[in-house]
């Protein structure tokens, strides 16, 4: 009856194991899709004032967007740079 008990225990303490490691990875998910959200808010954001030709607003959210890691707001704060805009 004791081992019994205890083989039980052991399977409980592994389900509650694979299931932390399943809402941690959820978790983890979670927030990189948030941040990948967060890159495109701003980089769209960004393109919006490029369109409308206000060349500071634009560099300033493609380079908000840029630090979150956007490749397309670093290439566009590049060409910023490269040709003086919104600085």
């Amino acid at each position: 009856m004791f081992i019994e008990l205890i083989e039980y225990v052991k399977k409980q303490v592994q389900v509650c194991r694979d299931l932390l490691i399943v809402i941690a990875n959820a978790t983890c998910i979670g927030n990189c899709l948030r941040r990948m959200k967060m890159k495109m808010v701003l980089y769209n954001i960004s393109w919006v004032y490029y369109e409308d030709r206000d060349e500071t607003k634009a560099f300033k959210w493609y380079k908000k967007s840029a630090e979150q890691g956007h490749i397309d707001a670093q290439k566009r704060l590049d060409f910023f740079y490269e040709h003086g805009l919104g600085l």
